[in-house]
Parts: structure tokens; sequence; C-alpha cells
């Protein structure tokens, strides 16, 4: 069944809704801040296996091919300097000498130069090596991020452990389902660019589709590509006007800020910039998760359950309501009860548990209900 697509004011007045409960963005605060510290710590590794790499493939530290004189040996050679490795200091040389026309040969003070090409040869070779590993951070990310923003419309806190269990989970799968996007999609920018902005629309809901609906990489791309296809204009439409509205307060709010700094007020310039951008991100992905939810509403597509273990609140605000089809949007100020170890914190309904596979059934009286249509 397909139904029409919520329309954009009334997308926008519900995630203003959403926006102004304050559970809902201390928790997505707190989320970012804690997902911060987490891939501090997965780049960890990431940093010692640089210096590895650049220890074996460059030098010891103390020895005249070591890591650090290869640096100052590429800084010199890109600001035509000559650097003495002994002691680290810069030489000024006349431009018409010899060591500075053949950068590639050391002068006889035992000054040496080092190519570019040299110092970026761990770099290069580590990130190719690492590459991986960074798709494993990517595919993290997105499912965390993906997460988040789930329980926030689905009128929720999960407790953070579980939120980043579920996301480390995801994290394969959701890396692999977003490599697969970008080679599709630089093909398509080969062939033309447009239909590599298609490919990005169609399948841009993949990754939400593996977190949600629990599916394979497959099924995900297939799911997400069903999906748009059957309101391709309206998404786009949509979110292009967001994203517009969203560009223009961040050009307006750097624009205050420039003219503070002008004025030798540059904190408060700075701490405009920090918050009109968090609040506006905040409030655009809200907006981009309400499309979403949308467009599964008007399919007729069921709402799965989160798997939230024990939530530790519950978000009393503008939330998304079950109707008979599934799901609907709505606006709910009721509170949510707390069910067993495996069942979810219901916005504006109960949970079916009985089954691992389990779905929303719709428990509550129509009048219960404020849908938006």
């Amino acid at each position: 069944m397909q139904n029409k697509l919520t329309s954009f004011s009334d997308l926008m007045k519900m995630s203003v809704d959403q926006f102004k409960d304050s559970k809902r963005m201390s928790f997505y605060f707190i989320a970012n801040l804690i997902n911060g510290l987490i891939n501090f710590a997965l780049l960890i590794p990431f940093v010692i296996f640089i210096g590895i790499a650049a220890v074996v493939l460059v030098g010891m530290p103390g020895t005249n091919n070591s890591f650090g004189n290869q640096i100052m040996g590429a800084t010199s050679y890109l600001s035509a300097q000559d650097v003495n490795v002994s002691n680290g200091e810069f030489l000024n040389l006349d431009t018409e000498t010899d060591s500075l026309n053949n950068p590639m040969v050391p002068n006889p003070q035992g000054v040496g130069k080092a190519t570019a090409g040299k110092i970026l040869t761990p770099f290069i070779l580590a990130l190719i090596i690492s590459l991986p590993y960074f798709l494993f951070i990517i595919g993290y990310n997105n499912a965390y991020n993906t997460y988040t923003l789930l329980h926030i419309n689905y009128n929720e806190i999960p407790g953070f452990g579980f939120l980043i269990k579920k996301s480390f989970s995801k994290a394969l799968r959701v890396a692999v389902i977003t490599l697969v996007i970008v080679l599709i999609a630089m093909l398509g920018f080969i062939l033309l660019i447009i239909p590599g902005v298609v490919v990005l629309m169609l399948l841009m809901y993949a990754p939400w589709i593996a977190v949600h609906e629990n599916k394979g990489v497959t099924e995900s791309l297939k799911t997400s590509w069903n999906m748009v296809k059957q309101y391709f204009f309206d998404i786009l439409g949509r979110n292009m006007l967001a994203g517009f509205m969203y560009y223009a307060v961040i050009l307006l709010a750097n624009g205050l800020a420039s003219i503070l700094v002008q004025n030798d007020i540059p904190l408060i310039g700075s701490l405009i910039t920090m918050v009109v951008n968090f609040m506006g991100t905040y409030l655009l992905v809200l907006f981009t998760t309400n499309v979403y939810m949308d467009v599964r509403n008007a399919l007729g597509m069921e709402r799965p359950s989160l798997d939230s273990d024990k939530p530790n609140d519950n978000i009393s605000s503008a939330g998304i309501g079950a109707i008979s089809s599934g799901y609907g949007v709505g606006i709910n100020t009721s509170t949510a009860t707390m069910g067993s170890s495996r069942s979810t914190l219901a916005a504006t309904s109960t949970i079916d548990t009985t089954s691992s596979s389990e779905t929303w059934s719709d428990e509550l009286p129509p009048s219960n209900l404020n849908t938006i249509n």
C-alpha cells in the first residue's frame, strides 16, 4: 500500500517539537560526546601503527635518516631552505647555490634534503593497510548515529552501554554497505554525475535498514532502492529544502561571528557559531529521520523493535506513535511504560515480546492518537 507523504511543513513542525524537548537534546548531546571519546580511542591503534611504519620505513630516531629529520628535510624542501640535521637549525642559502637548485643532493656541510614523496611513503602505506579498519570505524559511526536518532524518534533513551554494543554489532555490515554505495556512486559520477546522485539517493536508506530492520547487505540495498524510487522527488525535495534552510542559518551565524571578531569579540563569535552549528545540525538530523519514518509509514511498513534491554528513562514529549498500518507520526505526551529486558520503551504503544522478531502491536484506542495527515 502506498499513501501520500506528510507535508514538509508538518514534518518540520514535528521536528521542531522534538527539538524543543530538553531530554531528547540532552541525550543527543551526551551521545555525541561519548561517541567522540570512543572515536579517539579507536584512532589510537592507527596512530601507533603510523609510528611503527615510520620507524620501519624511514629510520630509528636519532639517525640522519630518522623520521624527525625526514620531516625537517621535507619542510626545508618545500620552503626552499636547507636544514642542518645535526642541530635541527635552518640554514639561509643563496638562491643561486647548487644545493638549492639540486635539493636531492646534500650540501658539503652535512645538510640534507628529503623529498616530499619519501616523507609521505609511510603515511600512504599505512593508510592503505589501515583502510579496512577505517571502514569499520565509519560503519560503527553510521550505526551509532542511526541508533541514536531512531531511539529519539521512538521516544526512548537507551543505556549508552547498550547503544555502543548494538552499534559495534552492526558496524561491519554498515561498513560494507557504505563501501558498496560509494563504489557504485563513483561509477555513476564517472558516467556524467547525475547517475551518481540518483544512485546515492536510491541507496541512502540502506544503512538505516541494516540497523533498523537487522537486514543483510543485499536486502538492505534492495529495500532502500524500493523505498526511495516510489517517492524519489518528494524525498529529494524535502531534504534539499531542509538543507538550504540549514545552510542559510549557518551562513547568517558565521556572518554575525565575523562581525564580532572584527569588533574584537572573538569569544562570543566562536560561541555563537558553535551553538548554532550544533542546534542546526540537530534539527536537520531530526527532520531527515522523520522523512525516513514517514516514507516507511506511507508504504505501510512495520515498525521493528530496537531491542532495547532496559532503557533508563523515557522521553515525555513529542513522539512518533503507532497507527494501524504499522506506525505513524504523532505528537504524544503520555508516559511510556517499561517492559521486560527484551522489550523497548514505547512512546504510544505496547510491544509484543513473544518472539525474537518482535514488532509493534497497536493496543491504544484511536482517541489517544494525534496523527498528522
